[in-house]
């Protein structure tokens, strides 16, 4: 009997306003390849979420956070995470500065 296993949910990027609780959500977009990347021929078989389950990755990515998560133009602080259905990666801390 075949395995059923149901599509994982999408990555989203949160960013929370330290001073005012406010969430910010978007979808991580998709990584582009770097210029120095060479693309592998062979396609991987996507994982079964009962293959991957209990594994750690790490993934960095570099992203407009103004713009991915229509920040508002004004100093602040935020925590930004990135969440996978109940899973959540480390906090990082943001200072936006407007120049000005």
């Amino acid at each position: 009997m075949p395995i059923i296993a149901p599509t994982p949910p999408q990555m989203r990027l949160v960013a929370v306003d330290s001073t005012t609780g406010q969430r910010y959500v978007g979808p991580v977009p998709a990584p582009t390849p770097q210029d120095s990347e060479i693309p592998n021929p062979m396609q991987r078989p996507s994982r079964q979420p009962h293959e991957v389950s209990g594994m750690t990755g790490q993934v960095r990515f570099d992203l407009d956070l103004m713009a991915v998560l229509r920040l508002p133009q004004m100093n602040a602080d935020y925590r930004v995470h990135v969440e996978r259905g109940a899973l959540s990666s480390n906090v990082v801390r943001v200072r936006v500065r407007i120049a000005g």
